[in-house]
């Protein structure tokens, strides 16, 4: 009893030295050790797309353009006939639509990329912000390296999705369009195209997206030596007494 009241006094002891040696010494949270900081992120990609413009959108505009001439190639050679069925149906009627579902979606995109995605200025006001933050204590550092992040973060969540919806709606469109296309003209081979363009974000990923992988990719480089409180045991394993473990975690 005696033996089993002096181990739980020292591991209590251990602990509370291991607690005591991980709150003094000088850790770094990956938001203030990482090279480039947040902060520091968002004030390069702000003067970037200061300077590239509406090209950063490229990813979405390629598969809009072609969608959108896949559409003029259609409607300029002709959809599929119409035919009629012995009850008098009709067959087919509902591609003639085809060449205008094609423009409007590659037209819809563009609208939607130049007057809204191009307007939503995330990293300057992701910027603006963190300016106006203080930056005297670690406090205050934190808070302002996390504001900046969730700027990175927020423009790459738009991005995926962005990317997701652009990829299904051009491949749709695109699809619709091959099927209407007459056999052997050339509009048809310009709908495969177009099909196949769909593709072109998820190979050129965004720029917001490509941003935000790499902050977090150079974040989790990011490690330090933490201290536990652990039980040890002598060379045979028949003793067991209190320590300290010093451990790296990435």
């Amino acid at each position: 009893m005696k033996f089993i009241f002096s181990a739980f006094v020292a591991f209590s002891l251990m602990t509370q030295g291991a607690s005591s040696f991980a709150a003094d010494s000088s850790f770094e949270y990956p938001e203030l050790s990482v090279v480039p900081r947040a902060s520091e992120r968002i004030d390069t990609e702000s003067n970037r797309e200061k300077e590239q413009g509406w090209t950063v959108h490229t990813p979405f505009l390629v598969p809009a353009t072609m969608t959108f001439v896949a559409g003029v190639t259609e409607l300029i050679a002709g959809t599929k006939a119409v035919t009629y069925q012995a009850n008098g149906q009709a067959s087919n009627e509902g591609l003639k639509y085809a060449p205008y579902i094609g423009m409007g979606v590659g037209a819809a995109w563009w609208a939607v990329t130049l007057g809204i995605v191009n307007k939503l200025d995330v990293y300057p006001e992701g910027a603006a912000d963190v300016t106006k933050m203080p930056a005297k204590t670690q406090r205050e550092q934190l808070a302002r390296e996390r504001r900046a992040e969730e700027a990175i973060n927020r423009a790459g969540a738009i991005a995926r999705r962005l990317k997701w919806i652009s990829v299904v709606s051009n491949l749709a469109s695109s699809a619709y369009m091959v099927a209407a296309s007459q056999d052997g003209s050339i509009s048809k081979y310009f709908a495969i195209a177009s099909a196949i363009t769909a593709f072109s974000p998820l190979l050129f990923t965004h720029r917001w997206e490509t941003t935000e992988a790499i902050q977090r990719d150079y974040k989790k480089r990011i490690y330090a030596p933490v201290a536990n409180a652990t039980i040890l045991t002598d060379p045979n394993g028949l003793i067991f007494a209190p320590g300290v473990s010093l451990s790296l975690r990435f």
